[in-house]
């Protein structure tokens, strides 16, 4: 009887520790890319660089998760307003260079682990990424983008 369950234990471990190493992968993406401006829990700095924390409702609409994959793969430029406070850290830039898989990473970490997660949340995917890369948005096309969408 045991035999039988062992097929069944393996895939189990196998999709946790994958799961896991995932969640590192972008947690490290973060620590490297990222939290040099926005701190290393996605507070930001006042003033200068937005907190990446409150990204819920964006996170879980389709127009939301384009904008977010879109401005990390192309980059942002200009003043913005967060919660009625204005940063202007000038020119956050875009990370296209990175794989996607590591973008994806990186979305999937800020948006699952350092948000609370929103109804409709789902992870981001290679295919989301990819439309991003393909929309070729300059930083200040992102502000625009970013404009249309609700405020946070």
């Amino acid at each position: 009887m045991m035999q039988s369950f062992k097929p069944l234990l393996a895939s189990l471990a196998l999709l946790c520790c994958t799961e896991a190493a995932l969640a590192d992968s972008g947690a490290e993406m973060f620590a490297t890319q990222c939290s040099g401006c926005h701190q290393a829990d996605g507070s930001g700095v006042e003033g200068m660089y937005p907190p990446l924390t409150g990204l819920s409702a964006w996170a879980s609409t389709p127009a939301g998760r384009d904008y977010l994959a879109q401005v990390l793969t192309h980059g942002l430029f200009g003043q913005i307003q967060v919660g009625g406070a204005s940063y202007m850290g000038g020119l956050m830039p875009g990370f296209g260079h990175l794989k996607t898989e590591e973008i994806v990473d990186l979305l999937n970490y800020v948006t699952g682990s350092l948000n609370k997660p929103a109804k409709g949340w789902a992870p981001f995917d290679a295919a989301l990424v990819e439309s991003a890369r393909a929309a070729k948005f300059s930083g200040p096309e992102m502000k625009r983008v970013r404009d249309k969408l609700p405020k946070r």
